[in-house]
């Protein structure tokens, strides 16, 4: 007769204490909460005791770690309170669905392996699965990795195994403090098993940066960054394009003039934040697609024609042409030689319909248009219905809440803008809005796809105040820049605006009066480009195949579990 394995549930009680510390040890540990860089110790203290406990059956599991879970990811996202308090209750369960999901994996594997093993394979699986799905069933805020952001020592492991290395160190050694745990409290836990699995991943962590060094790098272009602080209530009332234009220009002037009285050197190109330019850009072929039919839909709250597009063109050479460049009458704004790239909404024609996206412009030094590139990953019912304004009640419904109805287009891939520099020089922009800054495919895409010298996020965070939003962005894009090999540009609205080296290092960020966000200024930063020649970082090369491998691992862990018995 076989020995049956000691009684190893836990009861709801203690799950849900053991839950709600492990979450609020996590939460505490991210961006802007406790410091603004977060804590990561503080995070693997959390996953040690989310591990000790989720690993162990017992009743009600599921529903206890996903209340647990809920209530972490509506704190984790509470900024979003300021647009409406309403959307916490849906991000929390929805992003607790995942982590409760995650839990649930790790009771059916967890009698294969030490905890150092089975915990990065449940979590970095289950939310490898929640960055790779569209919106709005995918949501990858804040993954395990991110919280390695500003640790020097291990960013840069992110050029070989991206965020999905990075948390997969943090799990490891979090499982290893659950195993810990588990012993303390009386279970056999083969400890020196445990410590290898989590060893291991931490020194190839260290070793890794030494491997794939960040790429040499020379000065490239000099940027002037405007954040004209426009809180997001003016920006939204104001009933023309006008009031924004004068508060961007006022902003450059200023940074221009401040410029040229430290008798520093122009600057190759001026940046505006999201949508900040205040005007509609109309795509030049549009009187082309409408003469073949291209309408608006019915929710739009308006038509185009020839003339409308004409009108909108001449618009744009008013305020860009005439008013920042002084094509035909003067003075201009921006000094010769310098071009200009902001945010601002586009209007084309996709499939026989007229749509808008949310777009990124540059102009040249002769105020002429040379390229644009839109957001790829769009805000589900700020920016996307994803389908349901196709539906009387969905549009009506977030009409009511929202005004307007979400319906813009996304971009297939991340545009890639060509600046010519004062000396001649030329160089290679991956231009990005906003959430994409929460992705890694905007950045790997088009590292892959062809040279890059630096990506540039144009971003309105003025939506969320002071709050740690602003913290985890910029976190975001520590960890881009890192796992890309490329420099990244920060131009916003009210901040924080900042320039991060291509190791994942800040170099440059606006700070008045000890403050970076909810602020007005100009900075100025010569952004570092690779020297010519310089390949791809492996993770851009292999980022699907590292996704693919931490998908099928928990799923073969799985099958071996189902295959071993359950009795000694």
């Amino acid at each position: 007769m076989s020995a049956q394995l000691p009684d190893r549930s836990l009861s709801p009680g203690r799950r849900l204490v053991h839950q709600l510390g492990a979450w609020l040890a996590i939460v505490l540990g991210g961006p802007g909460i406790l410091v603004p860089d977060g804590a990561w110790l503080l995070v693997i203290v959390g996953i040690a005791l989310w591990s000790a406990s989720a690993s162990r059956p017992g009743k009600r599991a599921f529903q206890i770690e996903w209340f647990a879970a809920s209530l972490a990811w509506a704190w984790i996202c509470g900024w979003v309170a300021h647009v409406w308090p309403g959307a916490l209750a849906i991000m929390g369960p929805g992003l607790g669905l995942y982590a409760a999901a995650s839990g649930a994996l790790l009771r059916r594997i967890a009698r294969v392996a030490p905890l150092s093993l089975v915990a990065p394979l449940a979590w970095i699986g289950v939310e490898t699965l929640k960055s790779i799905l569209p919106s709005p069933f995918g949501f990858p805020w804040l993954r395990l990795g991110i919280h390695f952001h500003a640790a020097d020592w291990i960013l840069g492991s992110a050029r070989v195994w991206g965020v999905i290395g990075l948390g997969w160190v943090l799990a490891a050694l979090g499982g290893w403090m659950g195993d810990v745990l588990r012993a303390l409290g009386g279970e056999k836990v083969r400890l020196g098993r445990s410590t290898a699995f989590a060893v291991a991943p931490l020194l190839i962590g260290v070793l890794l940066p030494l491997i794939e060094p960040a790429p040499e790098t020379v000065d490239g272009p000099r940027l002037l960054l405007v954040q004209p602080n426009v809180s997001q209530s003016r920006k939204m009332q104001s009933r023309s394009g006008t009031e924004l234009f004068r508060d961007g220009v006022s902003r450059t002037r200023e940074g221009l003039a401040k410029l040229k009285a430290s008798v520093e050197p122009d600057v190759d190109l001026v940046c505006w934040g999201e949508t900040m330019l205040g005007l509609p850009l109309v795509d030049r072929g549009l009187v082309a697609a409408i003469e073949a039919g291209a309408r608006t839909d019915p929710w739009a709250g308006y038509e185009v024609d020839a003339a409308w597009v004409d009108d909108w063109l001449d618009v744009e050479d008013n305020f860009i042409g005439q008013g920042l460049f002084g094509k035909t009458r003067g003075p201009s704004v921006l000094p010769p030689g310098t071009s200009f790239l902001a945010g601002a909404e586009y209007t084309t024609a996709h499939e026989g319909r007229v749509r808008r996206q949310n777009s990124v412009f540059l102009w040249n030094a002769k105020g002429e248009r040379v390229g644009v590139s839109s957001k790829r990953h769009l805000v589900p019912s700020a920016e996307t219905l994803v389908g349901l304004e196709h539906f009387a009640f969905p549009r009506w419904v977030i009409a009511k809440v929202a005004g307007y109805v979400p319906d813009f287009l996304a971009a297939d891939e991340t545009g890639v803008l060509e600046l010519e520099a004062r000396d001649g020089r030329r160089f290679r922009i991956g231009a990005s809005v906003c959430f994409d800054n929460v992705f890694d495919d905007p950045y790997t895409d088009p590292t892959r796809a062809g040279p890059l010298d630096f990506h540039m996020v144009v971003s309105n965070e003025a939506w969320y105040l002071e709050s740690h939003e602003v913290d985890q962005m910029m976190a975001f894009s520590h960890v881009a820049a890192a796992l890309s090999g490329r420099a990244l540009v920060r131009a916003t609205n009210s901040g924080a605006s900042a320039v991060i080296g291509p190791d994942g290092r800040e170099l440059a960020r606006l700070v008045v009066g000890g403050n970076d966000r909810e602020v007005g200024g100009c900075l100025v930063a010569t952004v570092p480009v690779p020297e010519p020649g310089t390949g791809v970082t492996f993770y851009a090369r292999s980022e699907r195949l590292w996704q693919l491998a931490v998908l099928v691992a928990p799923l073969v862990a799985w099958a071996l579990a189902r295959r071993r018995p359950a009795a000694a």
